[in-house]
């Protein structure tokens, strides 16, 4: 499934950024087209300088204030990452199905 939604989130949105191990420990994101404290706090999350809850703050933080469809689908990911972190399997799979299910142009 990690495959598969990475793949979809690269598809719903021209940006593109390099990712390796989605979802597993040592994740690493390079060239993520988000402004730079949202890539800057995500890379603190997903090296796990900040716990899974600080980073649900800033994923919802980054979904309010979204400008673009990669920022949007990204915010996204990151929370239901966040909440597969913690242990929430069935609620981080309803984030995931949610990505992977909105066609590129809904809102």
């Amino acid at each position: 499934m990690k495959k598969l939604f990475v793949f979809s989130l690269f598809l719903a949105s021209p940006a593109m950024a390099d990712v390796n191990r989605a979802c597993q420990s040592g994740e690493k994101w390079s060239e993520i087209p988000v402004a730079k404290f949202w890539a800057e706090r995500f890379n603190q999350y997903a090296t796990e300088r900040v716990t899974p809850v600080e980073g649900m703050a800033f994923a919802q933080k980054l979904r309010k204030e979204s400008e673009t469809r990669f920022e949007e689908f990204f915010s996204e990911y990151w929370l239901s990452a966040s909440l597969f972190k913690s242990g929430h399997f069935p609620l981080a799979e309803a984030g995931f199905e949610k990505i992977l299910t909105r066609l590129p142009d809904e809102k």
